[in-house]
C-alpha cells in the first residue's frame, strides 16, 4: 500500500473508519504473537505495578493481559518495526495535517474476555477538534463473532456524552442509548489493520468460549494541531476513580 484513494478518504469521513488489508507483514506479525506468548506471564510481574498502563483479567485461574501500553518499554527492537511511514502518511491525509506518535499498546481477546463498551477514543484523548487516530493492527486471526472490534457508522464531528463503566480496564462508556445503528463488521486476518477516527464509535462483544485468542498492536497518533482541553485530565481521573469502585 502506497497510498490511499479518495474513495477510501470519502468513506473514512462518512463512516469513522478505514480498512486497510495486509498492512504488516504476517511473518512480522507472528514474531510479536511468538513473543508475546513467551513473554506474557513476565511482562505481567514486571509491569503489575504500573496498574493504570497494565490491565489483566482471570480467566480459569490463568491471567491474560488485556491491554499492555508500554510495548516499546519491553522490547522497542520487536514492536518499533510496526511504526512505519505509511502510517504516519495515511495519519497525514485524514487528518489533513502533521502528526505525532502519541501512544503504542498492546491488546488482546481471549476465550471468555469480557466486552468492549460503546466509545469514542476522544473521550479519552480529550482533544479538542478531535484530531486523532487509532490503527488497530491485527497480529493473527480475529472474527468480529468472536470478540473482535465492531464499529458503528456515525458522523465524526459529533461527541457523544459518556459516563463510567462497569467493565474493568475499559474505563468509559457511551451514556446516550439512542445512537446510530449501522454497523461495520471486519474478520480481520494476520497484518489486517482498521483505521478509526477519534470519534468513531466502536466496541466489541464479551469473547465466547474455546476459541483461538487474538492480539492487537493498538498505535494512536494525533494532529500537531489539536491540543487536549486543559479541564480533561481532571475529568478523566474522576471517571477512572468511579469505574475502579466498581471492582
Amino acid at each position: 500500500m502506497k497510498f490511499i484513494k479518495d474513495e477510501q478518504i470519502n468513506n473514512f469521513k462518512k463512516n469513522g473508519v478505514l480498512i486497510l488489508p495486509n498492512f504488516l507483514s504476517k511473518s512480522l506479525c507472528e514474531e510479536m504473537v511468538n513473543y508475546l506468548e513467551k513473554a506474557e506471564d513476565d511482562i505481567i510481574n514486571r509491569f503489575r505495578d504500573r496498574k493504570r498502563f497494565l490491565s489483566t483479567e482471570i480467566i480459569k485461574n490463568k491471567e491474560y493481559i488485556k491491554y499492555f501500553e508500554f510495548p516499546l518499554e519491553d522490547n522497542a527492537d520487536l514492536f518499533g518495526k510496526a511504526i512505519n511511514s505509511e502510517m504516519f502518511e495515511v495519519s497525514r491525509i485524514l487528518l489533513e495535517s502533521k502528526v505525532r506518535l502519541r501512544s503504542v499498546e498492546i491488546h488482546s481477546r481471549f476465550s471468555g474476555c469480557s466486552s468492549i463498551p460503546k466509545h469514542q477514543d476522544n473521550a479519552y484523548y480529550g482533544l479538542n477538534d478531535g484530531k486523532g487516530l487509532t490503527f488497530y493492527i491485527a497480529l493473527n486471526s480475529q472474527k468480529e463473532s468472536e470478540g473482535g472490534l465492531i464499529y458503528i457508522k456515525n458522523n465524526i464531528e459529533v461527541e457523544w456524552e459518556h459516563e463510567p463503566s462497569t467493565i474493568n480496564g475499559f474505563s468509559l462508556n457511551l451514556k446516550d442509548n439512542n445512537l446510530p445503528q449501522q454497523e461495520i463488521r471486519y474478520d480481520f486476518s494476520s497484518g489486517d489493520c482498521s483505521v478509526h477516527h477519534s470519534r468513531s464509535i466502536h466496541f466489541a462483544d464479551e469473547v465466547p468460549s474455546n476459541i483461538q485468542r487474538a492480539w492487537v498492536l493498538r498505535t494512536s497518533l494525533y494532529s500537531l494541531e489539536d491540543k487536549v482541553r486543559p479541564e480533561h485530565k481532571d475529568w478523566y481521573l474522576n471517571m477512572i476513580k468511579k469505574n475502579r469502585s466498581y471492582f
